[in-house]
């Protein structure tokens, strides 16, 4: 992407050491509530990690309390933050667990055009979490789930869940066990 940084201010000032490149973002207000005052890169493009975790065939869905639907734990890359770092910081947030580095595989870049573009990294959580073990720390989140594939579908079907969701069970959701297997 085309920038009026020189180089020693993008490394100065955008420096990201987990991530093999450097990823320049620009800061601008896209007028929508949500959205506001966050990093996007130079082609409008909203950086989110999302974080499947499975267990026995089924997969954590948590209840957001503000959009009141269910969705996987996920989160806007933050200002000075690099992708790992957000999925940890996520799961702490959400539902209060930590992983380590070993335990994020990742699943898929998914890229969603509309009112707002998304540059979406989907990681599989290889760790097994009990629903016991999960901590609602803020009001963000009140509650959580293991579902079904089909309970899955279900949900996105009648709007108990987000509709964004739609992609990963018609692309992805048979390729997780062989993602966490390897």
């Amino acid at each position: 992407c085309a920038t009026t940084l020189s180089n020693s201010e993008v490394n100065e000032w955008y420096k990201d050491r987990q991530d093999q490149a450097i990823t320049i973002k620009f800061k601008i207000t896209l007028g929508k509530e949500r959205w506001e005052e966050t990093e996007v890169t130079a082609d409008n493009f909203v950086q989110i990690v999302d974080c499947v975790i499975k267990k026995e065939n089924k997969f954590l869905m948590h209840y957001h309390t503000k959009w009141q639907k269910y969705g996987f734990p996920a989160g806007k890359i933050e200002k000075w933050s690099n992708i790992l770092a957000t999925v940890q910081r996520e799961l702490k947030e959400e539902i209060g667990i930590s992983v380590d580095d070993n335990d994020l595989i990742l699943l898929k870049t998914n890229t969603e055009k509309g009112n707002v573009n998304v540059f979406r990294d989907v990681y599989v959580i290889n760790k097994d979490i009990q629903i016991n073990d999960l901590e609602f720390i803020d009001s963000e989140v009140s509650d959580a789930k293991y579902v079904t594939f089909k309970e899955f579908k279900n949900m996105i079907d009648k709007g108990e869940a987000f509709k964004w969701l739609e992609w990963f069970y018609k692309e992805y959701y048979n390729k997780v066990d062989v993602i966490i297997k390897k």
